[in-house]
């Protein structure tokens, strides 16, 4: 055999086991020979075929994880997720959470029009008055909230708004979409039709790409919609989106 058809059947048997491996959707190294040790294939460093071997199993590897590896990793991420936080109705007990959240975005002037901060006092009264109320729960600490309200009353009193807000800490873990999603399934089962967000900072990209995911529509711009904290004033994009 030359060494052409010898490299012609190491290819293709690297492709048949892992594409037995592939169909199960995941990649198991105890079951791919390719995979053993070098002791165990027989083969040393000076192997000419190992190189390619190792490209074979790269770009196979790489597959895996694009397809179903990747696939399966969202789907556990996923549940472990909602396994590990809880969203949920406030309660009384969680308003000194809820305030410290609340006002850190109120204090950091780029997302919420209010500008004076809750006290216990007059928060236990706003969170109270509301539609609706949740907060994201994990390990009995407060990762985030949303406000349900009426946008408007009588004859529009079936739009409804909202406003959410995720803890510094916890920012970037997906928490915000889980929130808007709760929000919206609350805000139907409560009657309202549409959620309109009246003032998204244009500048708030990733709320914004995050309601443009969701299917929420842009209505148009309002320029210097917004008062930022040093002053400045940039542009608002309201959005709404049927229930």
């Amino acid at each position: 055999m030359d060494l052409r058809e010898d490299r012609k059947k190491r290819d293709a048997a690297t492709a048949s086991a892992f594409s037995a491996v592939l169909c199960d959707g995941g990649l198991h190294r105890s079951r791919c020979p390719l995979l053993q040790s070098s002791a165990d294939a027989g083969r040393t460093a000076t192997d000419p075929f190992r190189r390619r071997r190792k490209i074979l199993i790269r770009a196979w590897t790489g597959q895996a994880e694009g397809t179903g590896l990747q696939a399966q990793a969202n789907e556990d991420q996923d549940k472990q997720e909602k396994a590990a936080m809880l969203i949920r109705a406030y309660a009384e007990k969680d308003l000194d959470q809820m305030l410290a959240i609340w006002n850190e975005v109120v204090g950091e002037g780029n997302a919420f029009p209010q500008e004076e901060p809750l006290d216990r006092e007059t928060g236990k009264v706003f969170f109270a008055s509301q539609s609706y109320a949740g907060v994201a729960e994990s390990d009995g600490r407060l990762l985030g909230l949303y406000i349900l309200h009426p946008n408007n009353i009588g004859r529009c009193g079936h739009i409804c708004n909202a406003s959410y807000a995720v803890s510094s800490a916890a920012r970037g873990l997906h928490i915000g979409e889980k929130l808007v999603k709760d929000c919206m399934e609350k805000a139907g089962g409560l009657g309202f039709k549409i959620l309109q967000f009246n003032a998204v900072v244009e500048s708030n990209i990733h709320a914004r790409h995050l309601y443009e995911r969701l299917g929420f529509v842009q209505l148009g711009t309002i320029p210097g919609g917004f008062r930022m904290n040093d002053g400045h004033y940039e542009n608002i994009c309201p959005y709404y989106h049927a229930l």
